[in-house]
């Protein structure tokens, strides 16, 4: 909306309203203020969805008598009204103006309650207006006030959209987070239809990561809830959730019988739309089981329906499903006809995805007629729809990867936003009372302008559109060879883009290869020792580093900031710096020499930039006198474990990161007291941290300490092995989530 729309409604509620109350003559016998705003709002009540105008009718006579009795909370009140019915229009630009100044009189009135509503309207024109960064954002305002107020029926709703949120851009680990939550609210409240809600989007999101046997188990778990309800229609379609699960993992019995059971409740719902996708879910099921006469009736009869109800979307899909039947029975010129009714729907709706799959379908049965000139045509069309396809989906990745960019960076802005809302609000405050006294003269002139404009934009308007016609056709020609040409250049360009890309990130391990220590040296001067090194990405954020120095040994494990090409940036700085500690500034004490590394890091990452960076690392270290056998230990963050026969020792490290901020840090030096054939471990967090097992959870320090204890005494390669078929086994399909390192030294 733009500002003089803005400016407009605003003048329109102060001239206005008063001339409004005299057609409202029930007001003037009543003198409460707020009893007058109840009874504008019974009044517009039957008009909020039939003519949204005349409920703003009395809206605006409401917000004029809060501003009149100067009740701001009333005022917020009629506000979010508003708001919310130029929502339902979808006028999201003029609702998110009139919450936002609900906001600023609810701040300052301490109204919780109104805070709640005026943001989880905003919460809601983020969401439809596909921006869900920002929806995140205001769904999660609502929590934080409701936490205030102690109302637990918004927390459980704030979390609710919170999760669909992060779930929309592909942040599934916060999406869980935000689920369970509610789900823990629900069970805490024994709210079982928040209980059955919560659940069923769990399981749809580990569907989403594939972890399939998760899903059913917390699917199941909604379904039971719901029929305890007895919500017939939620466990329903709950169980159509499974039936997609069962197929996904080629169930294919169980889910004809989830789907054969929806399929009896919705005709006797009479719900047509949900019949006919049913009937072609169990066509599907009849197709991959072999049964093509079964699937070719479930498909045939979901077609009339289709017809009937007029899914010209669900129609194409439908068509195509027959003719792909049609082919597999060799009857190929009734695969053709059912093809090219639905390549005709496909290019009336432009459904890209579905003229692509159809003009595959009806290549493949020209190519069976021997009719190798039509075939070639949909051959081409094919060709093209991919084509187009595949920009669009490089498009929606590169956008994806900017939402994720600028989600993480949002957050660090926020607190600076907040400052400049304060002053913006300061000075709006000022201009607002300067705006009041020249609205009056502006309207007229706005009034005639607006009038003197329309006329002569019709005029011109009409002149310029015999001129546009004769050039549009022609336009249009050039046009689509320009595009055409377009196309094939940015293709050309994205597939060079990516590979110039891979190959930077492989010239950076070559790179961060060549700083790790050479095995030789390993071998040659720590010969009872492993290390375990499993880089997430290419190139790694984690990193070992070892020196020697006279007689003396100096080997670390090292965990930066991040990890792939972050980290490994963060890395080289690690390494020089570790370097120069010992080589340059000669320390030889482990606690030394992370003070002086922490001196480093700060002055590359934080004395020298503008920035909020906050890169750093978390590290042991360990130096080992070979004349004396002396070893001592230093650890940022992380900790130094001793095995032998009697159990597991840890020296834990100093709780505070290598960098990070200006702050002075010190850290201690331990003297380890360790004995011959002893196991020293050194490690980062990545083995820990790692999900995975039956189900889904992260390995633990605990578990992590139990294998070291029951390994100590192998040799040093088959503990090695030991602990990389471990993680293996556990990860099983999930992806590595860290960096991993992990060395071991005999005493």
């Amino acid at each position: 909306m733009s500002l003089v729309k803005t400016i407009f409604f605003f003048v329109f509620v102060a001239l206005s309203a008063s001339m409004f109350a005299q057609d409202i003559p029930d007001i003037n016998q009543i003198d409460d203020p707020q009893e007058q705003i109840n009874l504008l709002i019974k009044k517009a009540k039957p008009y909020t969805r039939s003519n949204p105008d005349s409920a703003r009718y009395y809206y605006q006579i409401g917000l004029k008598i809060a501003q009149k009795k100067a009740n701001p909370i009333q005022e917020a009140r009629m506000l979010r009204i508003i708001a919310k019915s130029f929502y339902t229009q979808r006028q999201y630009d003029t609702c998110l103006i009139l919450a936002q100044r609900a906001i600023d009189i609810s701040e300052k009135e301490n109204d919780y309650k109104g805070l709640i509503s005026a943001y989880i309207r905003k919460g809601y024109v983020g969401y439809f207006s596909d921006d869900y960064v920002n929806a995140s954002l205001n769904f999660q305002k609502t929590i934080d006030y409701a936490v205030l107020v102690k109302d637990t029926g918004r927390m459980v709703n704030g979390y609710i959209l919170v999760g669909g949120c992060q779930y929309q851009i592909g942040k599934y680990p916060e999406a869980l987070n935000a689920f369970q939550s509610a789900l823990h609210l629900g069970e805490l409240t024994k709210n079982l239809k928040i209980q059955a809600k919560a659940l069923n989007n769990i399981g749809n999101i580990q569907d989403e990561l594939k972890n399939y046997n998760l899903a059913l188990s917390y699917l199941q778990q909604a379904v039971d809830i719901k029929n305890k309800l007895g919500d017939v229609k939620g466990a329903t379609d709950t169980r159509e959730n499974m039936a997609t699960v069962y197929s996904k993992t080629k169930q294919y019995d169980r889910a004809l019988e989830q789907y054969k059971s929806i399929l009896r409740y919705k005709r006797e719902n009479k719900e047509d739309a949900g019949v006919s996708i049913t009937l072609m879910n169990i066509g599907y099921i009849y197709e991959k089981l072999g049964k093509l006469q079964s699937a070719l009736e479930h498909y045939s009869e979901s077609l009339k329906i289709l017809y009937r109800i007029d899914d010209s979307k669900n129609l194409a899909v439908c068509l195509n499903n027959i003719g792909d039947i049609y082919y597999a029975l060799g009857k190929y010129q009734q695969a053709i006809d059912s093809s090219k009714k639905s390549l005709e729907i496909g290019k009336k709706l432009n459904i890209k995805s579905s003229v692509k799959s159809t003009a595959l379908s009806l290549t493949n049965s020209y190519v069976k007629r021997r009719d190798f000139k039509q075939a070639y045509y949909y051959h081409v069309l094919y060709s093209d729809m991919k084509d187009s396809l595949f920009n669009e989906e490089s498009a929606k990745v590169l956008q994806e990867m900017e939402t994720k960019y600028q989600t993480e960076k949002k957050q660090q802005e926020i607190e600076k936003q907040n400052l400049l809302i304060d002053k913006q609000q300061a000075q709006s405050r000022s201009q607002r009372i300067m705006l009041m006294a020249m609205l009056g003269g502006l309207i007229l002139v706005i009034l005639i302008a607006i009038q003197v404009f329309r006329g002569y934009k019709q005029k011109k308007k009409a002149n310029a559109l015999l001129s546009s016609k004769n050039a549009e056709i022609e336009e249009k020609n050039l046009f689509l060879n320009e595009a055409n040409i377009e196309i094939s250049q940015k293709k050309a360009e994205i597939e060079e883009k990516n590979l110039n890309i891979m190959d930077s990130i492989r010239y950076a391990k070559r790179i961060q290869q060549t700083i790790l220590p050479r095995d030789v040296f390993i071998e040659k001067n720590l010969p009872q020792s492993f290390i375990l090194y499993k880089p997430k990405d290419i190139v790694s954020g984690d990193f070992y580093w070892a020196e020697r120095v006279a007689n003396r040994i100096f080997i670390a494990a090292v965990d930066c900031t991040g990890h792939g090409v972050p980290g490994a940036f963060v890395s080289i700085v690690g390494y020089n710096s570790l370097n120069r500690t010992v080589m340059e500034f000669k320390l030889t004490k482990p606690g030394e020499i992370l003070n002086k590394l922490n001196d480093l890091v700060v002055d590359t990452f934080v004395r020298h930039s503008d920035s909020d960076i906050k890169d750093g690392m978390d590290m042991s270290l360990l130096t080992i006198d070979q004349d004396t056998g002396a070893i001592e230990f230093a650890g940022a963050q992380n900790p130094l474990y001793i095995v032998n026969a009697e159990g597991l020792v840890e020296i834990k490290g100093n709780k505070q990161p290598i960098g990070s901020s200006l702050e002075a840090k010190y850290f201690d030096n331990h003297v380890v007291d360790a004995q011959k054939g002893d196991m020293l471990y050194l490690f980062s967090d990545g083995y820990i941290d790692q999900f995975g097992g039956p189900k889904g959870k992260k390995f633990m320090r605990k578990r992590f300490k139990e294998i070291l204890q029951s390994i100590h005494q192998m040799d040093v390669q088959t503990q090695k092995l030991h602990l990389d078929n471990t993680i293996k086994d556990w990860m099983k399909d999930e992806d590595q989530l860290d960096d991993i390192l992990v060395i071991g030294i005999r005493v």
